[in-house]
């Protein structure tokens, strides 16, 4: 009894970490994109 609770536990944190680290990615991906249009933008002005 007290392992299934212990592993629920434990999957459920894994669960919530995994989610936490797909939204950080997305946030970094985004930036990212971003900053490739910003800078492609930059060099479109130049011309």
């Amino acid at each position: 009894m007290f392992t299934t609770n212990g592993r629920s536990k434990e999957e459920g944190r894994r669960k919530k970490e995994e989610e936490r680290n797909i939204e950080e990615k997305k946030v970094k991906v985004r930036k990212r994109e971003e900053e490739r249009r910003k800078k492609k933008e930059i060099l479109r002005k130049k011309r």
